[in-house]
């Protein structure tokens, strides 16, 4: 508990659905109404990739142009989209470096989950992020009008332009999302992987209804749902994640009065009675009968002569954070003679994590590898696939058919991660979060590593336990976190792939490009092989960064869409001198 700055309004966010503030050990990545947020936002975020990927050989047709421009044609969508993530990027990440710095060396802030920490970050990240979900939505229904313009052979240039400015948005969103609170981030990425699903099922519908192409125009008919099928989805993501996030007026100022009394018993007693949203609940007591009472009590005097102090106390039934002060001088002095004080009560927010950075010792050393798991799996992946694996690789009557079974493949790496995480924590690659004690030095998640857990009926938390790391084995159970570092070999096979796939192309007659190029099978495993390599990658990579550093899970993920960007674009180069000089580079 410590002192802290007054908020400048008294807005309070009750939850309709948990009732623990998001940085508390007990509820974080649990609030219910936080996981379908997250679930839609993923969801939502992915759209524009799978129009630009899955509905490429569709959206070919659609505009006229030949078969064997595939691996230019959704090498160029995709570049535009991936090209333009890149300033939304930076500025959001910037945002969010920003705000971590602040509130790490910036005093005033009173440093993490404080009432001002809590309100700049709702301000400088979560506003923007609402925004960035309405924009989402919106660069969808341009798309649709754009796509259904231009009769037989459509608007193609302005197509790629909407794409291009989806891509900006995404770059802005993505971060955002993963900035607003880290602990749902397995959540989020569950959430991308479950639309691919989706994408599949609607193309196996619509093929049913429309796949007569001489009574149907079935290619534009099959784009034409995946979009009216994105605004739906971008529209409810959009509308529950401002639900989510936004913060509720109470009926009142927003503050209110209570009493506090330091008995000649040395216990300090504070009463209050708090609201729930519109509706009154009884007086709420909390008695502190230890020593910790008079330190407590001399710190809340404080309040009295300091306009900018407040003292933090959690209600234990509503678990809704309060700052309060003393009213006046008086009060202090009714306070310091064991008489009832009157004190202000200020709601604080609810559902916003406010984390800065931590010290450069807190990081684990096991860091390293999910971090290269990250970066390897995002950088690597548009370098080869769809452009060159499977579409250089594979005839094209088989890509559609590598594109559905991955669309229901992808599911199942994040939706486990996830199950995982919900039921499981200690088996999860996000690990657990857990609290020893307020004083404890090994709080916090147990990383990649071997850590200790509480068991069911293990130690209780006190005050006045001395400041050490709490690992008494009649009280704990061992954790093995570190069996993930088995996901270390996705990175090698990923790279091993990568230049299987080049190889082949470029020595023609060797006896691995016989065995691979063109021949369905092999070519077909190879890809898809490839490609759930950095599935599996992200899903296990993402939960690992904030197992073992939290608060840089969104500069690995910068740098890794600066790779998988820059990368990408080698690949397009590649394709097109490979189409124009064939017979030079071909020998």
């Amino acid at each position: 508990m410590a002192t802290d700055t007054k908020p400048e309004h008294g807005y309070v966010y009750t939850c309709p659905v948990c009732d623990k503030p998001a940085d508390d050990f007990g509820g974080r990545g649990k609030c219910p109404l936080l996981m379908s947020a997250y679930i839609l936002a993923g969801l939502a975020m992915m759209l524009n990739i799978r129009l630009s990927y899955s509905s490429a050989p569709y959206a070919l047709i659609r505009f006229g142009l030949p078969e064997n421009l595939f691996s230019v044609f959704v090498r160029r969508m995709a570049s535009s989209l991936e090209l333009w993530c890149l300033p939304g990027f930076i500025i959001a990440d910037g945002m969010e470096l920003a705000v971590k710095l602040v509130i790490k060396f910036d005093k005033s802030y009173g440093g993490n989950n404080s009432l001002a920490s809590k309100k700049l970050k709702f301000h400088a990240i979560i506003v923007p992020s609402i925004f960035a979900q309405w924009l989402n939505f919106l660069t969808y229904v341009i798309l649709f009008f754009v796509y259904l313009a231009g009769d037989d052979q459509g608007h193609l240039t302005t197509f790629y332009w909407t794409i291009a400015v989806s891509g900006f948005v995404f770059g802005i969103n993505n971060p955002l999302v993963f900035a607003a609170d880290y602990n749902y981030i397995p959540i989020y990425i569950a959430g991308e992987n479950c639309f691919p699903a989706l994408t599949s099922f609607i193309h196996y519908i619509t093929t049913l209804m429309f796949g007569n192409r001489r009574k149907w125009d079935s290619d534009f008919i099959i784009v034409f749902i995946d979009i009216l099928v994105a605004i739906v989805i971008s529209l409810v993501a959009a509308i529950v994640w401002t639900y989510a996030y936004g913060f509720c007026q109470d009926t009142g100022d927003g503050t209110y009065t209570g009493t506090i009394t330091y008995t000649a018993e040395k216990k300090l007693k504070i009463e209050y009675t708090p609201t729930n949203g519109s509706k009154k609940v009884g007086p709420m007591t909390g008695t502190i009968t230890d020593d910790a009472a008079q330190k407590i009590t001399e710190k809340i005097i404080e309040t009295a002569t300091d306009e900018t102090k407040y003292y933090k106390v959690t209600d234990h039934n509503s678990k809704i954070r309060y700052s309060i002060k003393l009213k006046n001088q008086d009060d202090a002095s009714k306070l310091t003679n064991g008489t009832e004080a009157t004190i202000i009560v200020d709601y604080e927010y609810g559902h916003i994590l406010a984390e800065g950075f931590g010290e450069i010792t807190d990081i684990k050393e096991s860091m390293i590898s999910p971090l290269l798991i990250v970066l390897v799996g995002m950088g690597l992946v548009y370098a080869i696939y769809p452009g060159i694996a499977p579409g250089m690789i594979v005839p094209f009557y088989l890509i559609d058919k590598i594109e559905m079974v991955l669309l229901i493949a992808t599911i199942f790496p994040p939706v486990i991660v996830a199950l995982l995480q919900r039921f499981k924590p200690n088996w999860s690659p996000k690990t657990n979060y857990v609290w020893h004690g307020l004083k404890a030095t090994n709080n916090g998640f147990g990383g990649w590593r071997k850590y200790p857990d509480k068991k069911e009926n293990g130690h209780k938390d006190k005050e006045s336990e001395p400041e050490a790391e709490c690992n008494k084995v009649d009280e704990h159970f061992y954790v093995h976190g570190y069996l993930w570092h088995f996901f270390d070999i996705l990175m090698i096979l990923m790279i091993i792939l990568a230049y299987i796939f080049i190889y082949s192309l470029h020595y023609r007659d060797s006896k691995i490009s016989r065995a691979i190029v063109n021949q369905p099978k092999m070519s077909t495993f190879l890809s898809i092989t490839f490609y759930m390599c950095h599935e599996i990658s992200l899903a296990v990579g993402f939960p690992g960064m904030v197992a073992n550093a939290a608060e840089y899970t969104v500069i690995a993920q910068m740098v890794g869409a600066f790779l998988m960007v820059f990368l990408a674009l080698y690949s397009e180069g590649y394709i097109i001198d490979a189409l124009r000089w064939y017979s030079f580079l071909w020998k």
